[in-house]
Formats: C-alpha cells, structure tokens, sequence
C-alpha cells in the first residue's frame, strides 16, 4: 500500500513517541508507516536505529538490508557497502547483503556463464519502479546529485512485470485515509488532515518533521550503537534470526547499468568480498582533521556522505603554512578517493584532509590490502593499475598544462603514459643523450644539473611535483642539456616521444606552454654559465 498521507501521520506519532523516550511504540508507528511508503528509506533507517536500541538487532538488520538494497539498485555503491558495514558491525556473520554486493558490482566477465544477479527478497522491500528516483522515492542520503546512470529493474526469468507504480497524487485529491491504527496517531491523523485542507491543490504532502536524515547523520547513530553492542556480552543480544517477510519476488537487476567504481568494480566476486570484509566505516565530524600533512600514509578513503577539503600545510619553498593561509587543492565529495597515494607510495601525506560537514568515510588500510592481495593475487595487478589510474587523472586534471584539452583527449592521454617508480640516486634524464619522451614528477623530489663543457657544475635547479621536464630535447630535437637525479624516492609518468609529438605538439596552447618554459630554463641556463664565462655548448640559445 502506498498511502503518503496516511505515513505521514505515522512517522510525526513516531517522532513524538521517540522523543518521550517510548521507544517500542515509535518503532511500531515507524513500522507502520513503512507499511504505506516502503519506498522511504530513510524511515527505514530511523526504525533500524530504533530497534537497536531496544536490542531487536534482527529486525533492525532486516531494515537496514532493504536499505542496502535501495542503494544498490540504484547504483550507489558505496552507499550501500557503507549499510552493510553497519549490518556486519551488528552481527558480523551476515553474509548475505555483501555477497549481494558482490554478485552486482564485483567483475563477473570471465564467469563460464552469463550472470544474472538479483536483489534476494530480503533486500527488495524499498524498491520502486523507478529505482533511485529522489523526487518520487524521497531517498534521503545527503546528496543532491543523483547517479549518472541508474540499475534497470527487471522480472523475473519468464514472468512479465505489469506492476505500476502508484502515482502520488494532489493532497485534497486523496480518498479519505483509513483510520490510524494507535490512539497517538489518530490524534495526529486530526492535526494533518487539518493542514491539508488548507493546502494548494498542487502541493505534494509535507515532509515529517524529524523523518528524514543525510545517510551520514543516521548511519552515524548507527555505527556508534553498533560499535557499542560490539562488546562480550553482544551474543546475549543477539537472538536467533527469524524469516525475513518476502517481497513478492526477487528483484533481477540489469548489470550493464549499474555504475562501476574504481578498484572494486576491477576485482573478481571473491576479492571484492575479501576486500569488503577488511574495509572500516568512519564517521566524522564536521572541523576535524581526517590525514595530516607529513604522517605517515597508512589507509586510503572513500567519502561517502559528506565534503572535505585538501589543504597544503607547506608552501613549496617550505614555510608552514597557517589557517587561511594554507592553499585549498581541491575540494571532494561523494565517490572520491583520497589518501591513496601516500598509501600505496608508501610515503608521507602531501596534503592534510578536512572534514567540512560531517563525513561518512570508508577507510581501506594497508595491512587489509596486504591481507586481501595474498590470498588472491591478481588482487596485485588491479591495485597497480588502480594506483597508475589515479596518478593520471590527479595529473591530468590539476595539470595546467592538460587544461584546455577535452575529456576524449585526456583519456587518450592517459593510454599512452607510462608509470615509473624509482628510487633515490635514479638518473631520470642523462645529459648529452636524447630524452625518450616528456616526463612529469608526480610524487617526490627532484633536481636538474648541467655540466658545462670545461666541468664546471652549476646550481642543481629543484623540480616539484606536478613539474615536466625532457621537453628541451623533444622540442629541438637535440641532446638533453641537464641530468636529472631523484633526490627522494620518485613516481615518474612518461610521455613516449612520437605520442608527445603527435597528440602534445598538435595543441598550439600547450605547445606554447612548453615552448616558454623551455626557453626560461634555457635562459636560466645561459646566465649561469655567462657568469662563469662559459656558454650552453649547442646552439640552441
């Protein structure tokens, strides 16, 4: 039954029951109004938070498993990896929401079989025909972006679905409701049929005051309560678990839909649940530090819920920086990875993280990769192309010098790169031989020396991160004029020299990048060796 009304009224006697403090009526009336809007998972939510509480962890998992379901039917992975944490935290032998999980979002293309995931009956009670439709569903999870592309909900092999999704019609156009099935909502079944009378024609029914929470506000409650009951006497809590009540049918969803995300869409069905399993859910709060600049990079996040900025700590001659001071990098929210860098560089942090509103986190450490890539080794190859992956795309898109070109280009880009990691001491470019393609310094430092003709070494002059050089010799066709060494450990992405030229020098701007700092550096050069009556030894000044 969809009866928006009629859950009004339940979910405002819900809200004044629970703010008494009478916690197994409100879930009841929380139930109740379930019943005539199933779709509305944030009051499934609140009910779930309810019944842990009261120490009903059963039910409340089979809440939160339809939750689960919602998000993933609409391609929000993360969000519902981030309720199925909640659930393992309550009883950590629940196994079905992941392997739902995995059976929709692992890579399943070198299955013998075509397969054809479904949403078991558990996880199907909040799904609509138009699945991840905010506007109709009234999802609540703290975003106002909806998916890129949402899942197709399919019948069953053989069945034909007829099932039409109920209109939600004008407030005064509604039949009159059924009476309310408690005293307390009665009273407030008066209150609301009072205010519809007054309202426009076209008005939809008003949102209940306190029904609805950002995901990350109430999987917060959550993940606190569940974290409490993770204590010895948890299995006293924890009663058997009965039958969940079935939808009508299994839900089979169109894979081909469904957004792929980066790192886990890349494993297969048993990594991505050993992975699942050693991921740990984070909630924070807005104003606190998440990584420090300069710590060590032992995890890496996924934001879930919520916005956090990257601030530089340093400027690049070294000051610390304070407050206003420090330089925003960039700005992320819901999807984006960060920390992965120092994490898999095993380095330091080059940025601190800040959380702007409160943040639901997943955090993937080290110890947990480590654990996962042992026990399935093509965990390795994944987790390496993750990492070049991200490496490219933090270059291309912060670079100025690939700002002007489009995403098709960028993406053609990022094929032809190649990624090197190197230690200290490496020479990166020799001078006096041709420089095999344009190199960028992505991580660590670096220094530029030449060697005059006569044996006099100038100034090395220091390369930053983000910094491109080779480029003298690609772009005149000569000898490279300095040796470049790695004073730090190094990550070095390569442009090979006939794709520089051919996807590089085609774009007059960026030539134009490169041709004057080129020049500059040259200049710099010449001055140098001017001072010690020298001069660059090939004519290219």
């Amino acid at each position: 039954m969809h009866d928006p009304q009629q859950a009004e009224i339940h979910a405002q006697a819900a809200h004044l029951l629970l703010g008494t403090g009478r916690l197994a009526e409100g879930a009841e009336e929380l139930r109740l109004c379930i019943e005539c809007a199933p779709f509305d998972v944030a009051v499934r939510q609140r009910r779930a938070d309810t019944l842990v509480q009261l120490g009903r962890v059963p039910e409340a998992i089979g809440e939160l498993q339809h939750v689960a379901g919602h998000f993933a039917a609409a391609g929000r992975q993360f969000q519902a990896m981030a309720v199925n944490l909640v659930i393992l935290e309550l009883d950590p032998e629940h196994l079905e929401t992941q392997g739902a999980l995995a059976d929709l979002f692992s890579d399943r293309r070198s299955e013998p079989l075509p397969i054809v995931p479904k949403l078991p009956s558990s996880m199907s009670g909040a799904l609509g025909r138009s699945l991840g439709d905010d506007e109709e569903e009234e999802v609540h999870t703290g975003s106002h972006h909806p998916p890129a592309r949402q899942a197709v909900a399919q019948a069953p092999s053989g069945e034909e679905d007829t099932t039409e999704a109920e209109p939600v019609r004008p407030a005064q156009a509604l039949a009159p409701p059924p009476r309310a099935h408690s005293p307390l909502a009665a009273a407030v079944q008066q209150e609301v049929e009072l205010e519809h009378s007054t309202t426009r024609p076209d008005a939809r029914p008003t949102r209940v005051a306190g029904g609805a929470a950002p995901l990350v506000l109430q999987v917060g409650g959550l993940l606190r309560r569940a974290t409490a009951l993770a204590k010895p006497n948890r299995g006293g809590i924890l009663a058997a678990r009965p039958a969940p009540q079935p939808a009508p049918r299994d839900i089979a969803l169109n894979v081909g839909a469904l957004n792929r995300t980066p790192l886990f869409s890349s494993l297969g069905r048993d990594a991505f649940v050993a992975l699942l399993s050693e991921v740990e859910l984070r909630f924070v709060n807005a104003g606190q530090v998440i990584v420090e600049e300069g710590a060590p990079g032992t995890s890496m996040f996924v934001v879930v819920e919520g916005q956090v900025d990257v601030v530089r700590s340093r400027a690049p001659d070294g000051r610390l920086l304070v407050g206003a001071g420090r330089p925003l990098v960039a700005q992320l929210g819901q999807g984006a990875f960060f920390g992965e860098m120092a994490l898999f560089a095993n380095s330091l942090r080059l940025a601190t993280v800040l959380a702007v509103s409160d943040v639901l986190l997943l955090e993937i450490d080290r110890e947990g990769l480590d654990s996962v890539a042992a026990a399935h080794p093509s965990v390795h190859e994944v987790l390496r192309a993750f990492y070049r992956a991200r490496l490219l795309d933090n270059l291309l898109q912060q670079s100025p010098l690939f700002g002007e070109f489009t995403s098709d280009q960028k993406r053609a880009l990022g094929e032809k790169f190649r990624h090197f990691s190197l230690p200290k001491g490496a020479v990166l470019v020799t001078q006096g031989q041709p420089s095999t393609g344009l190199c960028v310094l992505l991580r660590g430092r670096a220094s530029a020396v030449h060697t005059s003709t006569s044996g006099h070494t100038l100034q090395p002059q220091p390369l930053r991160e983000g910094d491109v050089f080779g480029e003298i010799s690609l772009l005149f066709g000569a000898p490279a004029v300095a040796t470049v060494h790695a004073d730090s450990p190094v990550e070095v992405l390569e442009l090979p020299r006939d794709d520089f030229e051919t996807l590089v020098l085609s774009q007059p701007s960026v030539r134009r990048q490169i041709e004057a700092q080129a020049r500059e550096r040259l200049e710099r050069m010449r001055e140098g060796l001017a001072a010690q009556g020298e001069w660059v030894s090939s004519g290219l000044v």
